[in-house]
């Protein structure tokens, strides 16, 4: 499924969906990234980083979705 994200309340919404749809624990998700399990809680609360809040307002501002599509095969 194809999703538009255009905050970070899009994107974090988008990473818990997209985990939860896989079957797969925050713990599950840290550990195939090499993060700590409490980072991946951050994300899906929308607490990213300032950059990443600034890249979406930019381009919001010049009219621009980011949009997440599915690679084939999954």
């Amino acid at each position: 499924m194809r999703r538009v994200v255009r905050t970070a309340e899009d994107v974090a919404a988008a990473i818990r969906e997209l985990r939860l749809e896989r079957g797969a624990t925050q713990e599950d998700l840290a550990d195939w990234v090499g993060a700590h399990r409490n980072y991946i809680g951050q994300l899906e609360r929308g607490e990213m980083s300032t950059q990443l809040v600034r890249l979406l307002d930019v381009l919001s501002y010049l009219g621009v979705d980011v949009e997440l599509v599915p690679r084939s095969g999954r």
